[in-house]
């Protein structure tokens, strides 16, 4: 029933392609699963027109990569690449990402059920916290063209540089500003 009246709204809007509650139907068709490339072409200009990198962005968290190349065909641009495979790196890392020609590329770095928060990208992505983040990355065209994401998850780890170990204590170097050490209490027989 919802999905029924969800398009008769759309369609009695569909004369206009203007209105928030068109647009809002066409998302909720969309999350239906009512993916057509007709309704994706629409929110995509739509999305372009208002500037709403955001809704571009959201749109293909509701379908696969293969359904965006379906759905969108020519209007499909090819998704960011991340210089650096996932997996586990030494101390401070930079990211790069490129695109395709003149499209702005958009990422966001979380931890595990941290909410992405995007934002242009200018310059490589510093990653200097220890632990696991994952990068998620899109580009968009002036067009409002845009891309399947990207990602790569990465995780910073420290090891001890130096140890250094008498009688009496022991000091593991884990960086340039970071230094544990512990006195130890001799043992006597």
């Amino acid at each position: 029933i919802v999905k029924a009246r969800l398009l008769i709204k759309s369609i009695y809007e569909e004369q206009k392609y203007t209105g928030e509650y068109y647009i809002e139907n066409l998302e909720e068709l969309f999350k239906l699963g009512e993916n057509s490339k007709e309704n994706a072409t629409i929110l995509l200009s739509y999305y372009a027109k208002k500037n709403n990198i955001a809704g571009l962005i959201n749109l293909f968290d509701i379908v696969s990569e293969e359904e965006a190349k379906n759905i969108l065909g020519e209007q499909f641009v090819e998704k960011p690449e991340i210089n650096l495979p996932a997996g586990e790196y030494k101390n401070v890392i930079n990211i790069e990402i490129s695109a395709v020609k003149d499209a702005t590329i958009y990422y966001a770095v979380a931890k595990e059920n941290e909410e992405l928060k995007y934002e242009e990208y200018k310059r490589p992505v510093e990653i200097r916290d220890l632990g696991s983040v994952t990068l998620v990355t899109y580009a968009v065209t002036a067009e409002g063209n845009v891309s399947y994401k990207a990602s790569c998850t990465v995780r910073v780890v420290q090891y001890a540089t130096s140890v250094t170990l008498d009688y009496t204590s022991v000091s593991l170097n884990v960086g340039k500003t970071k230094t544990i050490s512990a006195k130890l209490k001799p043992y006597s027989v």
